[in-house]
């Protein structure tokens, strides 16, 4: 089984990869002194204790190093660590939504979250998950992994693992790296240009490294036979469904109403192959029901561009101390699309739509389907009304439409006018962007008056910018432009209808009236994060008065950090003033927390070949969770060719500020109601729950390293992960189907069976449209300590070094080949 191995989907990419390295051959990509092959410690991922070479952890261990990253010949770090066995699931974003976007990759370390996974750049916590953004990739050393609870020494979050991205701190030249990949279509390009220089500088060891990255967007449309085998209409669209009165033969109001698609929605007989440009703008009738197509406005990946920036330096004062200091930056924009407007808006709340508003396409008749006709006393062309608003009938008067009500609708499709603030082709214009930087200083110092103790003082600070624009429009506008005043202001009127010449008064939006419902310069909302630690980590042997175990003195290893985080929250100016038609009014927001931890590590060599390590650490956050969480391991090397291992523990996760205190906010969510015929997106929306708890887990592993032969080796390992009070928030599709079961209908109900289940045991979180109860307008969903979950897994591994020189060099006269390697 491969550690990672390329995906089906990296075998489509024609992949171009130029390194050039103007280095001296005597030189090295890691500048050392000659001297330094004396040296013999080491740190190792998964322990603060400095150990010798040769040492075996407890915890099963993976490395990735720099020549590992340029074999896979990708600008991608994401498509290597996607494609890593014990990685699953991992969270691939491909459209943006707020606080997230494309090309984003995320570590799902045995498919458990990528929450569950603690990420660190040189040792240190990051502010954002995105794994594409954390270093150029030029400047990545290596990758150290660990596949095991270390809640331990790291505390939350290290579940399932630990990654460590190392970066270089010691290079001497000049490096340029150029790649470039596409996919057998053509019709995707993915471009990186990367330089490292490093060197010294009066004794100060620097190392600087940039890189740009580049891909185009993707769309549906780019993929006919994916476009067309998935969900891409809807009936939740524009043109869109509408309830309109009924009449008896006498042309009286019977008091009950008829949802139907807008009468200009085109003929599903006519309808063209939907994965076109601007296809079907008047949607496709059926079976009553009018269809949007919105497949064309979505993409499979956006236009994005990554630039990212490191710096190095170093500087030993002395045998006893020396400091680093390092800065990374990034910046990443996504320009993508999405649909013209979203569903699931404020329709129940909208007014009436008037007959005489002008593109009303709803002309009043009997129930034999006889014209009707209104009083017009004054002759200013409006049907005359009664004191409750009722049309007069008069046989002799003049033609007048039905008043009709929302339904399934959304304010912007293909038909009528586009707003300015949209795409050419009416699709919204889906653009975000995020910025971060982060600064990290390092002391390294030897304790005075501890003989054999060293010490590390840290601190970091990061902070992240993300900006975004909201899809959304503004209800006052709708509101203004259905109850114009169709006489002396029609131009001011706005048409929610399809633009259709057959009825009795033809209108198409004037621009203003669609660029004041959709307000691009009101749209902006961001967000800013920021995460700090002071850690201050001490290591050593544990004094034991001259007394000495078999296997050597006890390392000892205790530190303490303590680190806060939060964010502040800026909705969009539409958002904050409530003027908005899809969502609710939501304010600023902003909340922080402290963490105060301490650990403490021991390794106790038993035997020469026999060691037992012991570690504990405990977390108190200042929003009152805790936790403290023990772990055990052993190794046992009865043969040199012969290791086995394992380790047993808790582990953790605690809430996250959005998941204890977020104001509640909406997204999509496509939904199948089982009560209806209703197949659309809708809302859904979440807000925190402050009464959550830490995710808890029970972790155990054990393993086996076999190395029969020399550069030979065979690892097995066994991971157990046992989660509970994991938080989840429930898929609005499980609250509507357990809705279903509740009601006790075994079929689609009627509409009227449906009006009695929601006026008496409906779930309240299921809102429906009280015009029209088969369309849903919001489903509200929540986070609770809810799931837990048992995760048992096998990894399998061998690698073996070939010495080129031995092998070929009778052959070619050269004994200095290289070395080959092989892993599975």
């Amino acid at each position: 089984m491969h550690v990672y191995q390329k995906s089906q989907f990296k075998r489509n990419l024609l992949c171009a990869a130029i390194s050039i390295s103007l280095l001296p051959l005597a030189g090295a990509a890691f500048a050392q002194d000659d001297d330094d092959d004396d040296v013999e410690e080491v740190v190792v991922t998964g322990s603060f204790i400095r150990r010798s070479e040769g040492f075996r952890s407890a915890s099963p261990l993976t490395q990735i190093t720099l020549e590992d990253i340029a074999a896979e010949g990708t600008p991608n770090i994401g498509d290597i660590i996607h494609s890593m066995s014990f990685n699953q699931g991992s969270s691939i974003s491909s459209n943006i939504t707020p606080g997230s976007g494309a090309t984003e990759t995320a570590i799902n370390i045995r498919g458990l979250g990528s929450g569950a996974t603690l990420d660190l750049v040189d040792g240190k916590r990051v502010i954002d998950g995105n794994t594409n953004t954390f270093l150029p990739q030029i400047a990545i050393q290596r990758l150290d992994i660990v596949v095991d609870g270390a809640a331990a020494l790291y505390g939350s979050e290290a579940v399932a693992g630990v990654v460590n991205f190392v970066p270089i701190k010691s290079y001497d030249g000049l490096k340029l790296e150029v790649y470039n990949q596409g996919d057998s279509e053509g019709d995707m390009q993915e471009h990186m240009l990367s330089a490292m220089w490093g060197g010294d500088i009066g004794g100060l060891d620097v190392v600087v490294a940039g890189q740009w990255r580049e891909n185009e967007n993707l769309r549906w449309l780019d993929r006919p036979r994916q476009f067309n085998a998935g969900f891409n209409s809807s009936s939740s669209g524009n043109p869109g469904q509408f309830s309109v009165p009924s009449r008896d033969e006498n042309g009286i109001l019977t008091g009950d109403s008829a949802r139907s698609g807008d009468l200009g929605c085109g003929a599903m007989a006519d309808r063209q192959n939907p994965a076109g440009v601007r296809t079907n703008i008047n949607g496709s009738r059926h079976f009553g029901t009018c269809f949007m197509d919105f497949g064309e406005w979505w993409e499979f990946n956006p236009k994005d561009q990554q630039a990212v920036f490191y710096a190095n330096a170093s500087y030993e004062v002395s045998p006893d101390l020396s400091w680093n200091a390092q800065l990374i930056w990034n910046s990443e924009t996504y320009r993508g699309q999405q649909s013209a407007s979203n569903p699931g808006g404020r329709v129940a709340d909208l007014p009436t739509i008037r007959g005489e508003l002008p593109g009303n396409p709803y002309r009043a008749q009997d129930s034999n389907g006889n014209d009707l006709f209104a009083r017009d006393r004054n002759g200013d062309g409006l049907p005359d009304r009664n004191a409750d608003g009722v049309v007069q009938l008069d046989p002799s008067g003049i033609p007048f439409n039905e008043d009709v009500k929302f339904s399934g609708w959304r304010p912007f499709g293909k038909s009528q006018t586009r707003p300015h603030g949209n795409n050419s082709n009416g699709s919204f214009k889906q653009n975000a962007r995020e910025r971060s930087f982060r600064a990290a200083f390092d002391v390294n110092f030897t304790v005075p008056f501890i003989e054999g103790w060293d010490g590390v003082a840290s601190a970091m600070i990061s902070q992240e910018r993300s900006s975004w624009r909201e899809n959304n429009q503004s209800f006052s506008a709708i509101e203004q432009g259905l109850n114009c005043d169709t006489l002396l202001e029609r131009n001011a009127c706005f048409n929610p209808f399809a633009v259709n010449p057959n009825v009795l008064d033809p209108y198409t939006n004037p621009q203003n009236v669609a660029d004041s419902i959709f307000p691009t310069e009101y749209l902006r909302a961001n967000t800013r994060s920021s995460i700090h630690t002071l850690d201050l980590i001490f290591n050593g042997t544990l004094p034991t008065g001259g007394y000495e175990l078999p296997g050597g003195p006890i390392g000892m290893a205790i530190g303490a950090q303590r680190r806060g985080n939060g964010f502040k929250h800026t909705p969009s100016s539409l958002h904050q003033s409530g003027d908005l038609y899809n969502g609710q009014q939501d304010f600023r927001a902003s909340e922080s927390r402290d963490v105060d931890a301490w650990f403490v590590e021991l390794a106790i060599p038993v035997l020469d070949n026999l060691e037992i390590q012991i570690a504990t650490r405990d977390e108190t956050y200042s929003t009152g969770q805790s936790s403290t969480d023990p772990k055990f391991g052993v190794t046992y090397s009865p043969f040199d060719w012969l290791t086995v291992r394992g380790t047993k523990g808790t582990a953790f996760i605690a809430p996250g500020l959005n998941d204890l205190f977020a104001p509640e906010r909406c997204n999509l969510a496509n939904i199948d109601d089982p009560f209806s015929e209703f197949f659309a997106y809708a809302r859904r929306c979440q807000a925190g729950n402050p009464f959550l708890t830490p995710e808890t887990a029970d972790t155990l592993s054990w393993g086996i390293t076999f190395e029969p032969l020399d550069n030979l080796r065979f690892d097995i390992d066994y991971t157990e992960t046992d989660f509970t009070d994991r938080i989840v928030s429930v898929d609005p599709q499980q609250l509507l189907d357990l809705d279903f079961f509740n009601s006790g209908f075994t079929s689609q109900p009627t509409y009227a069976q449906l009006a009695a289940w929601t006026s008496s045991g409906a779930d309240p979180r299921i809102e429906r449209n009280p015009d029209d109860l088969t369309q849903i307008l919001r489903v509200t969903v929540g986070r609770s300590n809810a799931s837990k979950m048992l995760v048992k897994a096998m990894d399998f591994k061998v690698s073996y070094q070939i010495d080129l020189g031995d092998l070929l060099g009778g052959f070619v006269g050269n004994d200095d080949l290289g070395t080959l390697s092989i892993r599975g």
